[in-house]
């Protein structure tokens, strides 16, 4: 069985042939069919069932899949039947023999711009949450009404027994797809592709998956309809005698995948893509609600003048498009696109500006832009500026089978209309048409700037021999060529400077030809600054960004020219420390002070003093010198913090602590009587607390021994002899003094 694996995804392209037939006028447009039909027996017509309900009147009665505004048509139209679930469906007739001798032979022209082996991989939206599958592969039928049934109960239309739908095939291979069949399976996609344009659906022969197709619920947003393009040779077609069957209205259906599709599409061997491409677009306008546009009595418009309506059987007409009756004897009126909106198909959003005042796209001279025209309003604008004296545009269709008759129109910038053109419709054959397309030559200043307007038309009256712009809607490219303006030799501009906060660059704009009138623009990371003179100060929120200087030059007669600067990263700045220093004595019970020294403005201080290189923590600027200090180097460092720079640090130059001195220093007395056998003492007051007091007692200013507490009893051996005492006065962290007292007289006996 045909079924390839698709791992892809390729958007719309342009596609086209060219045949030869005759078109036919209004006299063509039956629809007779003489063909088996047991299959539809057990089921009433929508009249039978109307008429059942509600008596003679054939009112409409909601909930069968068709609008109340389609009632009337598609009560009294035969190919329209009812389920045991009173939802309507639709058996459509063969096309007949006489349509096809009409229609003429396939073309040959290949589509060349679709290689053969995409054929299982385009894609005309990819990512839009609907979808129509184009399904050529084969499928599996249950639970539908498609399939046979065991009896012929008409209350039992559902069978659990599976289906097997076959491939498309047209050369009786069913193992493999032959160039033929996927040239056609490539132009029914382009086709159906710009059919449903106007909408974000994406058209798809690549398998999305069940999830994609089945809306689950309600809230469910992502669903979708399988056209099954099958053969001839299959039970559901034989039994209904049909060239296509789908349900109407179902689109949006909760569960719809399950049991009421998909819509199936009976593909004899000989229908060109052209014609496969208007059944299946006939069958999905089905499923979204759409009924068939007739003529007068008969159920079916088949065109005339090379224009026919899609939900018709313009198989014979090259310029087939959704409708909303405006054509001679249509017999009924319905808003297509209204319709298909309402059962959850959503038109696309405008792609282009659609004013002066609302410019979308600036064209490019050379390049095609493309574009979609989605309502019988919408009119997208495109800007140019011109590079001659003149300028080709060309509006085209990459469809296989347009819908768009496109209208050009150019302007001025002030909105003056220059030119306009929309050439006049005529159909060559099924394939083919002129008119569709538009261009026009218009005269131009260089360096001014234009406006293109793009928008669908119709051809003459739609209720005569032409049709109105309700159909003229799909997707289109637009093309603006002229000859290019010389371009000015450009300079080379230069920057310099370090690139560092708290400095500026400066910018040469370099050498360019006499008569050249310079711009200069900074850019920061690719954005304009909005500075535009030589000079540009680098600023603390500009760290890490790329900052380049850039000339637009204009001169008379040539294209505007830029060059940019090579560009320069710009880096934190450096702070300028200043020199702290210490004032003040470094001894133990004194103070030092620090000055942070002089640094440049806006910068944060931290000042912090250090006992040997490691803080003491203390970070006022007085200091007092500790015990524990004493030969150490104490040093006050200020550290300098400033946004957009590095942080700074600077040291005073080390003062040595060193020990205190005591005061006061009173000099030691002697109380006693200086007679042998009587007791001295040393008298000490008035020193600071904390000290310590060791004593020696002289005679004579020699030591005596081991005389060395504050009292001393005399000896005979001190008569006659001066006695006096040595005090030596300590203190921690303090230097240590060493004083002597007043000798005493001569001790006497």
């Amino acid at each position: 069985m045909k079924r390839f694996s698709t791992i892809a995804t390729l958007s719309a392209l342009a596609l086209g042939v060219v045949a030869s037939l005759s078109v036919p006028d209004d006299s063509a447009q039956s629809t007779t069919r003489e063909t088996d039909t047991s299959f539809l027996v057990p089921y009433q017509s929508l009249s039978e069932f109307a008429a059942g309900r509600e008596a003679r009147s054939r009112g409409w009665l909601p909930g069968r899949g068709i609008s109340q505004a389609a009632w009337q048509a598609s009560v009294t139209d035969e190919t329209v039947y009812v389920d045991s679930d009173r939802r309507a469906f639709v058996a459509e007739p063969l096309i007949t023999e006489q349509q096809l001798i009409v229609a003429g032979p396939e073309s040959t022209t290949p589509v060349a711009e679709v290689p053969l082996t995409d054929a299982f991989l385009l894609n005309s939206l990819p990512g839009a949450k609907r979808t129509i599958y184009l399904d050529f592969t084969g499928y599996s039928l249950v639970g539908t009404l498609w399939q046979t049934k065991n009896n012929s109960d008409p209350l039992d239309d559902y069978t659990d027994a599976e289906m097997q739908m076959p491939p498309y095939d047209i050369d009786g291979d069913a193992t493999d797809f032959s160039d033929t069949e996927l040239q056609r399976i490539i132009e029914t996609w382009s086709a159906v592709a710009e059919d449903y344009a106007p909408f974000t659906v994406n058209v798809t022969t690549q398998d999305p998956g069940e999830a994609a197709l089945l809306r689950s619920d309600a809230n469910d947003d992502v669903y979708g309809s399988r056209a099954l393009i099958t053969d001839t040779e299959n039970a559901v077609s034989a039994g209904c005698g049909c060239q296509g069957i789908a349900y109407v209205g179902v689109y949006n259906y909760v569960t719809y995948n399950t049991y009421l599709g998909p819509a199936l599409n009976f593909i004899a061997p000989n229908f060109p893509g052209k014609i496969i491409s208007d059944v299946v677009s006939h069958e999905v306008g089905h499923n979204v609600g759409l009924q068939h546009d007739g003529y007068d009595a008969q159920g079916y418009y088949l065109g005339r003048d090379g224009w026919a309506p899609i939900m018709g059987a313009g198989y014979t007409q090259p310029l087939v498009q959704f409708s909303n009756g405006s054509y001679s004897f249509a017999n009924q009126f319905q808003d297509d696109f209204a319709a298909m909106v309402s059962y959850g198909l959503p038109l696309r959003a405008d792609d282009h500006g659609d004013s002066l005042l609302n410019i979308a796209t600036l064209a490019t001279l050379g390049v095609d832009f493309e574009g979609v025209i989605s309502t019988d309003t919408d009119v997208d604008y495109f800007q140019f500026t011109a590079s001659s004296t003149s300028h080709d545009v060309s509006v085209m269709s990459p469809s296989f089978s347009p819908n768009l008759d496109a209208t050009v129109d150019v302007l001025s910038s002030t909105g003056t209309l220059l030119s306009t053109t929309n050439p006049d419709f005529i159909a060559y054959d099924r394939y083919t048409a002129a008119g569709l397309d538009a261009s026009l030559t218009i005269s131009t200043t260089p360096g001014e700037t234009y406006f293109v307007a793009v928008n669908g038309a119709g051809y003459g009256p739609g209720t005569g021999t032409g049709y109105s712009d309700y159909g003229s809607r799909g997707e289109y490219r637009v093309l603006i060529e002229g000859t290019p303006l010389p371009t000015i030799e450009p300079g080379t501009p230069t920057i310099s400077g370090a690139g560092m906060v708290g400095t500026s660059l400066l910018a040469s704009a370099g050498t360019w030809p006499a008569g050249t009138t310079l711009t200069g623009q900074w850019y920061r990371d690719g954005a304009k600054t909005g500075i535009s003179d030589s000079t540009f100060s680098i600023l603390a929120s500009d760290v890490g960004k790329e900052i380049l200087y850039r000339i637009a030059a204009t001169k008379s007669g040539y294209t505007t020219t830029g060059a940019s600067s090579s560009s320069v990263t710009a880096v934190v700045g450096t702070i300028t420390p200043g020199r702290p220093t210490i004032s003040g004595s470094p001894s133990v019970g004194k103070n030092l002070t620090g000055s942070s020294g002089t640094w440049p403005s806006g910068v944060a201080l931290s000042p912090q003093w250090f006992r040997n290189g490691i803080a003491t923590g203390d970070t006022d600027s007085r200091y007092s010198v500790l015990v524990s200090d004493v030969g150490k180097a104490i040093t006050y460092r200020v550290i300098a913090t400033k946004s957009g720079y590095t942080q700074s640090t600077a040291n005073s130059v080390a003062v040595q602590a060193i020990a205190g001195t005591i005061t006061p220093t009173p000099a030691p007395t002697i109380t006693g009587t200086a007679k042998a056998k009587q007791t001295l003492t040393a008298r000490t007051t008035g020193w600071p607390t904390g000290v310590t007091f060791a004593y020696q007692w002289l005679r004579s200013g020699a030591v005596i021994g081991s005389a060395r507490s504050a009292t001393y009893k005399l000896t005979s051996s001190d008569v006659g002899k001066k006695v006096s005492v040595k005090v030596t006065v300590t203190k921690l962290g303090y230097k240590t003094v060493v004083m002597t007292s007043a000798a005493t007289p001569k001790v006497v006996k």
